[in-house]
């Protein structure tokens, strides 16, 4: 969905939890083409508990900060416990643009017989340098902005 691999550092990102082991959780990113990432027990919540399935669990998606990227190993450490309710929102709603936006790319992908990482990169990255979502930028031009795509 973004034109970098990786998420940045402080980067809030959606994920879903495919693995619970060790009392530590294993995450996909799913903005990130399902790349891996993980949350240490003690990231998840402050409260003592015996289970960290009391506060995770399997499947669930997961609104999380992100702590550490070490891009040359593929290791992301994330956090659960970081995240305000307000953030959680925020991303949720700025997952739901991206999807959205992802859903315009396959169509357009579609009917143009361009692949979608050549529409991603001359198209929908480019926006995404000029507008804070690139789905902000489609929301202008459907109220009759034109200059968008020149």
């Amino acid at each position: 969905m973004y034109e970098n691999i990786y998420p940045e550092k402080d980067e809030l990102v959606y994920a879903k939890v495919v693995e619970i082991k060790d009392n530590n959780a294993y995450v996909s990113l799913c903005e990130y083409d399902n790349i891996h990432g993980m949350i240490y027990n003690k990231e998840i919540t402050d409260k003592k508990c015996k289970s960290i399935r009391q506060f995770i669990s399997i499947g669930k998606n997961e609104v999380l900060i992100v702590l550490n990227v070490n891009s040359n190993k593929g290791f992301i450490d994330l956090s659960k416990k970081r995240v305000s309710p307000d953030e959680i929102k925020e991303c949720k709603k700025k997952y739901g643009k991206s999807k959205a936006v992802e859903g315009i790319v396959k169509l357009l992908s579609v009917h143009t017989k361009k692949t979608m990482e050549f529409l991603y990169k001359n198209i929908i990255w480019p926006l995404y340098k000029q507008y804070e979502h690139a789905f902000d930028a489609f929301q202008l031009y459907l109220n009759g902005d034109d200059t968008i795509f020149e």
